[in-house]
C-alpha cells in the first residue's frame, strides 16, 4: 500500500474554499487504519495554512506507524 512498511494509515484532511468554491469545506483523505481512541498506537499529527488567491485553505495530516516501529525519523 504504501512504499514505507512503518506506516499503518493516514488521514489527510483539507478546510476551506477548494477550487475556488464560494462558501468553505472541507475533504477528507483516508488510507489504510488511524485508530484515534486507542493509546498504544503511535500516531504524529501536523497542520499548516496554505494562502491562495480565494483564501486560506487549513491542511492537517495524521500519519499511524506500526507498533514495533521505534525509529525516530
Amino acid at each position: 500500500m504504501y512504499q514505507r512498511k512503518e506506516i499503518v494509515g493516514l488521514r489527510i484532511k483539507l478546510k476551506g474554499r477548494i477550487n475556488g468554491r464560494n462558501r468553505g469545506r472541507y475533504v477528507y483523505i483516508n488510507k489504510g487504519v488511524l485508530p484515534l481512541q486507542s493509546y498504544d498506537s503511535r500516531i504524529e499529527y501536523g497542520s499548516s495554512k496554505g494562502y491562495t488567491r480565494n483564501g486560506v485553505i487549513g491542511i492537517k495530516i495524521w500519519i499511524c506507524y506500526d507498533k514495533d516501529f521505534n525509529k525516530e525519523l
